[in-house]
């Protein structure tokens, strides 16, 4: 099985055990309208994923993420905090505005792609400019004033991100 593929798996059968719990959970805030939002998967079209990629101004995106956006770039069934479509049309601006404002000496390079925006207070993103499929992912919080390395490839980063959300699921419900 492929990076690709496992990653989705991961968040689809992360999505069905979501699901489960809140089904089995005993709460009148557990309503069947709560759950309509679970589980309803919608991805980009092929023309939204070129339209990202112009504006953000990359003329690669990792075969990874490319997926990740045409399977979940709208709707990744409320599972995964990861920025949708319409908040990837803003977030590398958000970024590149947030480094000005605090007067920040290092500037963000044209051959990135901003992908996680985490309250506004940190953002993730990796380099474009080789093709490398599965590129180290950086991070640039509020205050700081540098990028540093979060993860030695964005499959990881998924995979983390996953493993916290079931892990943060699991303690909840």
């Amino acid at each position: 099985m492929s990076i690709e593929q496992n990653i989705v798996l991961s968040i689809k059968q992360l999505t069905a055990e979501k699901i489960e719990r809140f089904k089995h959970k005993k709460s009148i805030f557990v309503s069947s309208e709560f759950l309509s939002g679970f589980g309803n998967f919608e991805g980009c079209s092929l023309e939204e994923v070129i339209e990202l990629m112009h504006i953000q101004n990359v003329e690669h995106l990792p075969n990874l993420y490319k997926v990740f956006l045409l399977e979940f770039g709208k709707n990744n069934g409320g599972i995964i905090e990861v920025d949708g479509y319409h908040q990837l049309k803003n977030v590398k601006r958000y970024l590149i505005h947030l480094l000005y404002s605090e007067g920040n000496i290092i500037t963000l390079p044209d051959n990135v792609f901003v992908f996680f925006n985490n309250s506004g207070t940190c953002l993730d993103f990796f380099y474009t400019h080789d093709v490398n499929d599965d590129p180290p992912v950086y991070r640039y919080c509020e205050g700081n004033d540098n990028f540093i390395q979060i993860e030695s490839k964005l499959s990881k980063w998924f995979t983390n991100h996953l493993q916290v959300r079931r892990s943060h699921n699991n303690n909840i419900f």
